[in-house]
């Protein structure tokens, strides 16, 4: 009597194995044909999605914020003061990271975000 039922588990256990290991093989050979495809305008990432954009672009000056950004009053008109200067050829905003005192993990995350910015900044 338990050898027929290690019998039955053994059969259904290889049962379930192959139909797993069927399944993984046509998810790979899916993600494999597919990787083949040319690739949406925009569809690979915020670099994919800006150059998408650029293609379309149409004028003299083309502002880019991230998503998670929230823009204050007149951030454009701000922004574009600047280049009445003709030397002037990119401007960027200040980063202020708005839930930065709410607690010490967005503390820490404000002084890395805002220093990263200004090492970048200084080294241009």
């Amino acid at each position: 009597m338990l050898i027929e039922f290690l019998e039955v588990l053994f059969i259904f256990l290889t049962f379930l194995m192959i139909a797993y290991l069927i399944r993984h093989y046509l998810f790979t050979l899916t993600v494999l044909r597919n990787s083949k495809k040319d690739k949406t305008e925009g569809g690979r990432g915020k670099a994919s999605a800006l150059n998408a954009g650029m293609q379309h672009a149409k004028g003299e000056i083309i502002l880019c914020f991230d998503a998670d950004y929230y823009p204050q009053k007149n951030i454009v008109e701000k922004l574009v003061k600047e280049f009445v200067d003709p030397k002037v050829g990119a401007v960027q905003g200040r980063v202020v990271v708005l839930n930065e005192p709410q607690n010490i993990v967005t503390r820490l995350v404000a002084l890395e975000r805002i220093g990263g910015y200004r090492v970048s900044r200084s080294s241009r």
